[in-house]
């Protein structure tokens, strides 16, 4: 007797599953893909896709940026980043709706690091995220601070200058501008 190995799933496959799940039928994307339709919707349900309510899970946006999912879980309890929280099995999921993620993200942009992120993977994408994810320049990861970057920090914080903005323009981080500030 012969057993059946299921296909795994190409990474071309999973693009389309990505572009089309949620505007073409699921019969449509099945026959497109060759794949029955409880595989493309379990498939769907795996990247964090729904028909429902322009919603995503927070391990597709995971997937998207290339993070852990600890850095979402971070942008959701320390950054006030929208979710809805439900029941799934013995644990939790977070399922986050789509457009209020792209608001709080233009309104959080040095706190991504958009190098990593993969354009045409959360549609309906913002207008203003090409043009951020082109022209992001990294920030200076863990590299250590000079004497002339702390004197420039005390000046910002002294004139009443954000800590969000004090990051933009020295090229740090938010969190690393507070620690920066706490130490001085």
């Amino acid at each position: 007797m012969v057993s059946k190995m299921p296909r795994l799933w190409t990474q071309k496959e999973d693009e389309y599953l990505m572009g089309r799940y949620t505007i073409q039928p699921i019969e449509t994307t099945s026959k497109k893909l060759n794949r029955s339709i409880v595989a493309v919707q379990k498939r769907a349900g795996y990247l964090g896709l729904s028909k429902y309510h322009d919603n995503v899970y927070a391990g597709m946006i995971a997937k998207c940026f290339h993070v852990s999912m600890s850095v979402v879980h971070r942008w959701m309890k320390q950054y006030n980043m929208p979710y809805y929280r439900e029941k799934a099995g013995n644990g939790y999921r977070y399922r986050i709706d789509i457009k209020k993620f792209w608001e709080w993200a233009e309104g959080n942009i040095g706190l991504i690091d958009w190098k990593k992120y993969d354009i045409k993977s959360l549609p309906p994408e913002p207008i203003w995220l090409r043009e951020v994810v082109q022209n992001y320049e990294p920030t200076q990861h863990r590299k250590r601070i000079t004497k002339a970057e702390k004197d420039k920090i005390k000046l910002l914080i002294a004139r009443g200058v954000l800590y969000k903005d004090i990051a933009l323009m020295v090229g740090r981080t938010t969190n690393s501008i507070k620690h920066i500030a706490n130490r001085m």
